[in-house]
């Protein structure tokens, strides 16, 4: 028995594993990188999760958004002008989306929450008898550890 335990432990890894162990070591490696390329990454970081979400506003408080949000490591909210807890911001972030008069600066936008956090919104807009207005921003909080790892050199 000890034999067969023995044979079946002979050291060698599944191409499966060598390409985990592979991914693991080229994740963990250290990285230079410019603010210009963080705010790159996070822009497309922040627009490949806001398409999953186009057309689905109304599932944010869902389990779809839930398992979205876990899947990508970010948080998914919505920013209301009525929310009490927005961050100081996340206020002037949507008083500059309120104060926007042309559909055409309507724009996503990036912006440092902390060290280690960065606020990717979109604004969302209703129709009205003037054109369209400003109704909400979709904001999504990632991780910046998150968007370093994203960038692929």
């Amino acid at each position: 028995m000890f034999c067969l335990l023995f044979c079946a432990c002979g050291g060698s890894l599944t191409e499966e594993q060598r390409k985990k162990a592979k991914a693991d070591i080229e994740r963990n490696q250290i990285k230079k990188i410019s603010d210009a390329q963080i705010t790159d990454a996070a822009f497309s970081y922040g627009r490949s999760v806001a398409v999953l979400i186009a057309g689905k506003e109304e599932l944010i408080h869902s389990k779809f958004i839930d398992s979205l949000a876990d899947s990508h490591k970010v948080k998914i909210v919505t920013l209301r002008a009525e929310d009490t807890h927005l961050s100081e911001k996340e206020k002037l972030i949507l008083e500059a989306y309120k104060a926007t008069t042309n559909h055409a600066d309507f724009t996503d936008n990036i912006q440092v929450l902390s060290a280690d956090s960065i606020l990717y919104t979109k604004p969302v807009l209703k129709e009205n008898s003037n054109g369209f207005s400003f109704d909400y921003a979709l904001g999504i909080r990632m991780p910046k550890r998150e968007i370093v790892l994203s960038i692929k050199n």
